[in-house]
């Protein structure tokens, strides 16, 4: 059998005991913290890896969207141009073939006919004069062989 334990004795196994199981619970705080950290360290390092892939997708669709407003830009300044200057010069052209047309010292200028136009005139006028006389000489042959 076992001897009885004094005082002394009992006092220091219970301080073992306590002992003990403190250094069990700091332990198992310790382990707890160590979980913790780990999981917090973990959710930072995603944190910070979500965040720049954020930035980098954000980037991405800020230059695609930049580069589709320079295209459009650069497709409108033709249609601009277009518009303002060339529809512009249209019109005070009109304008100004309008009033050169109406002068009063060039309206003779402008009636008479060009020198070449009136040459083919004349030569399409004698031969249709030929041709009429050609028709006329067809039809009396051909009558007076009926």
């Amino acid at each position: 059998m076992r001897t009885p334990l004094t005082d002394h004795e009992e006092m220091e196994i219970q301080f073992i005991r306590k002992d003990l199981f403190e250094t069990t619970k700091i332990r198992k705080v310790f382990f707890e913290m160590v979980i913790f950290s780990f999981l917090v360290f973990s959710f930072s390092c995603l944190f910070l890896f979500l965040s720049f892939l954020f930035l980098f997708l954000a980037g991405s669709l800020l230059t695609s969207y930049l580069d589709i407003v320079k295209k459009n830009i650069g497709d409108s300044v033709p249609k601009s141009v277009m518009h303002f200057l060339v529809n512009y010069v249209k019109q005070n052209l009109h304008n100004r073939l309008i009033e050169e047309l109406y002068k009063e010292d060039k309206l003779e200028e402008l009636l008479q006919e060009d020198k070449e136009v009136a040459a083919q005139r004349m030569n399409c006028k004698a031969m249709l004069d030929v041709l009429k006389r050609a028709t006329t000489i067809i039809n009396q042959v051909s009558d007076s062989e009926l």
